[in-house]
């Protein structure tokens, strides 16, 4: 099933307003009244109620003292067993706890799963500086992170082209983003290398160096990704490649991808 096909099925809309109210609350995370959700979303005061009310009986919102609601208990439950369900179970945390002592660096894992990339885990560093915008689960801007292009370089074209026909490409700063094609053609070299980089380019100040992960069918299904200080990454960049490429490799291997075999569109991590 195509990203489009999925966007045809039939919908229940009370539902999808229940969704909206957490999506809200998401990118809200110090909370909003129900006056301000309401308008948000375009929804008459007694619906939003309705719907809060039904959330906090459940526990997936909650209310503060200041008569704010926002995201409950429940919902760290709901990501703990959608992560368990995906490549997480293969114990690939392991691999990037070793990654993480190894450069003393704040190291991501990448994961495909229903047809995005989300960051499925996050090892920070003492020293560095964290990137306020990423999270567990986060999504967005896959054009211009290391950790997305990792994954997406193995993709087919028509699969690029068609998941930013609906995902428009904007950039954090409001700079012009890259045109499809240009994309494309950085995926190409990305695959040809086998890592990708994001050297400045997501958040001014931040480089990151990332690699696929394949499984023993030959297929990305995973990236580990190191970010730091651009300064930082200047004075010891090949170090970090190697670093990365080494640490998908082996968790490649235990995977069952043969260390050193063909892919259908190429190595891993040519040096």
């Amino acid at each position: 099933m195509t990203m489009s096909d999925s966007k045809n099925k039939t919908t229940i809309n009370s539902v999808t307003k229940s969704l909206r109210v957490l999506d809200l609350l998401a990118k809200n995370p110090t909370g909003l009244q129900i006056k301000e959700i309401s308008s948000d979303l375009k929804l008459n005061l007694s619906s939003t109620y309705h719907l809060l009310n039904t959330f906090l009986l459940a526990g997936y919102i909650q209310k503060t003292s200041n008569d704010k609601y926002t995201l409950g208990y429940k919902i760290p439950y709901l990501n703990h067993a959608y992560l368990q369900s995906g490549v997480s179970s293969y114990n690939l945390s392991s691999f990037l706890r070793e990654l993480q002592v190894e450069t003393q660096e704040t190291c991501y894992l990448g994961i495909e799963q229903n047809q995005e990339i989300i960051i499925g885990e996050i090892l920070e560093s003492s020293q560095a500086i964290k990137i306020s915008a990423l999270y567990v689960g986060f999504k967005g801007y896959a054009h211009a992170r290391a950790t997305t292009k990792a994954i997406m370089a193995y993709w087919p074209e028509e699969k690029t082209r068609l998941y930013f026909r609906d995902n428009p490409m904007e950039m954090p700063d409001g700079s012009p983003a890259p045109s499809i094609d240009r994309l494309v053609k950085e995926l190409q070299d990305i695959k040809g290398r086998g890592y990708s980089l994001d050297e400045d380019a997501f958040v001014s100040g931040i480089s990151c160096v990332a690699c696929p992960i394949f499984n023993a069918g030959k297929t990305v299904i995973a990236s580990f990704s190191v970010s730091m200080p651009s300064d930082r990454y200047q004075s010891k960049r090949s170090e970090l490649i190697r670093q990365v490429c080494e640490t998908a490799r082996r968790a490649s291997k235990f995977l069952g991808y043969a260390d050193g075999e063909e892919t259908d569109d190429g190595g891993q991590c040519e040096d």
